[in-house]
């Protein structure tokens, strides 16, 4: 089980307060289930069956616009700030962010090592 750093100051942002709950609710698991580089392989069968709401997709894309980044011809998404909120700068010597190194480099996301 992958544990990591939650924003528990989210609450107080005006963009994720004025988001519609089933929007809320899918940020968080969005965020609760990407990879350690911050990628989600996209699923939304699985997210509706977690979350019990009908997710749409294009939907999900416009509201998260600013904030995902949809790769992989939209099989998969990036979280640009996740690296930056969970690790700080990613350093090549440090061996837990060699892993989250590698996956970006398989991803063929580069420019990510002082995160956003």
């Amino acid at each position: 089980m992958a544990k990591r750093f939650t924003d528990t100051e989210k609450w107080e942002d005006p963009w994720f307060r004025n988001l519609l709950k089933e929007y809320q609710v899918f940020w968080v698991f969005l965020l609760d289930r990407c990879d350690n580089a911050g990628v989600w392989k996209v699923d939304f069968e699985a997210a509706e069956f977690y979350l019990k709401q009908t997710c749409k997709e294009k939907e999900y894309l416009l509201v998260f616009k600013d904030r995902v980044v949809a790769f992989d011809g939209g099989q998969k998404w990036f979280v640009p700030k996740f690296v930056n909120f969970q690790y700080g700068e990613l350093d090549p010597a440090c061996r837990p962010h060699k892993s989250v190194l590698n996956l970006l480099s398989s991803y063929k996301i580069e420019g990510y090592l002082k995160g956003i």
